[in-house]
């Protein structure tokens, strides 16, 4: 089983960007400077939340949420 999750960015100006974890995870994805997956640096980005949603990593489990942001 694998023991690492890779995220990669598919589309727009952080297009092949990528997100490694390793084990049990919880981190916030967005523009903010506290988000672990930080998409910012575009005009385009601000079409994200600063707290955009919430990775949960558990292998071999791995749930988004949104924060209704």
């Amino acid at each position: 089983m694998a023991t690492t999750v890779r995220l990669t960015v598919l589309t727009g100006p952080h297009k092949n960007r990528k997100f490694c974890f390793c084990g049990p995870t919880r981190c916030q994805v967005g523009r903010a400077l506290d988000c672990f997956v930080q998409l910012s640096g575009t005009e385009r980005d601000q079409l994200i939340s600063r707290h955009h949603c919430q990775l949960d990593i558990d292998l071999p489990l791995v749930q988004i949420g949104d924060l209704g942001s």
